[in-house]
């Protein structure tokens, strides 16, 4: 009997977390709800304000299935999410940059917002990737995945914004997270010009040499403008930069069709790319420089492999005209702005939320001063009561360390009721 009830008591601790557990795990759940939601009106439909920097966003496959032959891929705003699609199967697509509502449009075949019932028929501006079909990561599978029983973590990259296992990005992940953005394989191998900024990434990408041997020269790039960028590398000889010279000189003056055609002659040649077209790259004699002037490319890296970035890697992208125009060619004029980043847009969603949370206690102090004294008395004692009874209830799970559980909870609040209806001699609230 005695090792059933032990039985059943250890049973009992594995399904369930002790206060301090639930409490702290509720916490975090509420600061991740203000992060990505903090920023987000969910009263009002965002399609008037544009294409917003950075929005939450969902995909509604209620009114959108994939097996209606004339699919389309849609997103909805927060506002949307409540008042045009309660109890539909939504797809959480956490946040997405540049993106304009569009329930009620063409791809809803018909069925009209209710906050913005006047849309225009498309976004064309938008850009649509697998998530909006409830997918994600090289596999394309959902999350979660019901067939899928390998715990992993997802992790969004900020080029492409899709979502991935961390088991799918073919490369070493950061110790302890220790990271701030990740690019993933795919587009890594796009932007050709991360291959000169590769020393600054979180996880070695040398396939030849263990994190260790890198030079701290290797792993730094100077992010003062108009400076050149050698603290990416060991440095040039004097004799190396003047050959380079001669060899830029030439290239500036040779044509190209492509970007990328551009980058790879320069390199060749100079040791310096990332650049759009010779023609349009900076003269040396101009007071504008290039930091990736006499740079060496990381060339060992993995194709396809993810890297993780640290918080300074924007910053030290070169700023020029000319590697801004490859920016803007590539679709990622944006990579730039910091504030672009989520991080950035979470920690407003906290703010905002803070903000939010102050003025419904001025709000509250607000009601209870139109209250007459006695009112207010009542309402401070009962509220008092409260506080006073829950912390000593839960004050004894804390202390021994046990669960709280739903039956716990029910059996508090019928006490305090009992106590309420035996309550007497309160005061009325006007005197005659």
């Amino acid at each position: 009997m005695a090792e059933n009830s032990e039985t059943v008591q250890k049973a009992d601790e594995e399904n369930s977390m002790t206060l301090d557990d639930f409490l702290e795990e509720e916490l975090q759940l509420q600061s991740d709800a203000n992060a990505v939601l903090g920023s987000s009106d969910d009263k009002n439909c965002t399609y008037n304000s544009g294409y917003l920097q950075r929005q939450a966003l969902y995909a509604c496959m209620t009114c959108t299935p994939q097996a209606d032959p004339d699919f389309k891929p849609a997103g909805i705003c927060l506002a949307c999410s409540y008042h045009c699609h309660e109890g539909h199967d939504l797809v959480e697509l956490y946040t997405k940059r540049f993106f304009r509502c569009d329930c009620g449009n063409s791809r809803f075949h018909g069925k009209k917002c209710n906050l913005e019932p006047s849309k225009t028929e498309d976004n064309e501006k938008n850009t649509y990737n697998q998530n909006f079909k409830g997918l994600y990561c090289t596999c394309a599978r959902p999350y979660p995945d019901p067939e899928d029983d390998v715990p992993d973590e997802m992790i969004q990259c900020i080029i492409c914004e899709d979502w991935y296992h961390t088991r799918h990005l073919k490369t070493e992940l950061p110790p302890e997270g220790n990271y701030a953005e990740m690019i993933c394989g795919s587009c890594t191998d796009r932007l050709t010009f991360l291959k000169y900024y590769l020393g600054l990434a979180v996880v070695p990408i040398s396939k030849n040499e263990p994190p260790a041997d890198k030079s701290e020269s290797e792993i730094n790039v100077s992010v003062n403008s108009g400076t050149e960028a050698d603290a990416l590398t060991n440095g040039l000889s004097k004799t190396e930069e003047e050959a380079n010279e001669s060899e830029i000189n030439k290239a500036a003056e040779a044509s190209s069709t492509s970007n990328d055609d551009a980058i790879k002659n320069v390199a060749e040649n100079a040791c310096v790319n990332g650049t759009s077209p010779p023609s349009d790259k900076p003269s040396l004699e101009s007071k504008e420089s290039c930091r990736l002037e006499n740079t060496k490319e990381v060339s060992d890296r993995v194709p396809g492999s993810a890297t993780f970035w640290s918080s300074n890697l924007r910053s030290s992208l070169c700023s020029c005209s000319s590697c801004k125009n490859l920016y803007a060619d590539l679709n990622v004029a944006w990579i730039l702005d910091e504030s672009d980043t989520v991080q950035a847009y979470e920690e407003k969603g906290k703010q905002t939320a803070e903000t939010i949370e102050k003025s419904r206690y001025e709000e509250g102090m607000k009601e209870l001063a139109k209250l007459n004294r006695f009112q207010q008395a009542e309402v401070i004692q009962n509220y008092n009561d409260f506080k006073s009874s829950l912390s000593e209830f839960l004050g004894k799970f804390v202390q021994q360390k046990k669960v709280v559980r739903k039956e716990d909870i029910d059996e508090f609040f019928v006490d305090m009721q009992a106590k309420k209806r035996q309550k007497v001699g309160t005061p009325p609230y006007t005197c005659h």
